[in-house]
């Protein structure tokens, strides 16, 4: 139960795919992603590391009960399972990998906590699942993280449906 493994690798040669330059238009700055190409290079990369933690944490693919990606874009996760189906060599399954993009679009940072609030909640994710969590950043940047839930998933719906939770009164 809990986190298994953690694992991040950095392609410092893929920068110029994502890059920050001072605004044109207004104080601050605008980030320039090459967004075709990076998406490319991503798809050719992480499912090499999504293999090499399931591995490493002793599971096979028939283990990971849930996907869960940074929410790209509905395209880029989907591009993104294909690029699983490949590496695998085998269908991974559609509707085991999370995708809120559509109602959600990219929500950076809190991506993982939107999609495990969702899952929870539509009851896709439940206590003693095992989960794949993916990150991507710019950079280009992969993230992987195993893990095997305890009953989080019936405590956050207890709390959700006690009204404690924030914005209810």
């Amino acid at each position: 139960v809990g986190f298994h493994k953690f694992d991040l690798v950095t392609g410092a040669r893929y920068s110029d795919l994502c890059i920050s330059v001072p605004s044109w238009r207004t104080h601050g700055g605008v980030l320039l992603t090459k967004a075709i190409k990076f998406q490319r290079v991503g798809n050719r990369n992480f499912p090499r590391y999504s293999k090499r933690i399931i591995t490493r944490t002793g599971w096979t693919l028939d283990d990971v009960d849930r996907g869960i990606p940074h929410q790209i874009s509905v395209r880029g996760i989907h591009n993104s399972r294909r690029a699983m189906d490949k590496m695998f060599g085998c269908d991974v399954g559609k509707d085991r990998f999370t995708c809120i993009a559509d109602r959600y679009g990219n929500t950076s940072t809190t991506t993982h906590a939107v999609g495990f609030h969702e899952e929870i909640l539509a009851g896709r994710v439940d206590d003693g699942m095992r989960i794949l969590l993916i990150s991507g950043a710019s950079g280009i940047v992969v993230g992987h993280a195993t893990l095997t839930l305890d009953d989080l998933p019936s405590r956050y719906r207890n709390f959700i449906a006690s009204g404690k939770a924030l914005g209810s009164s």
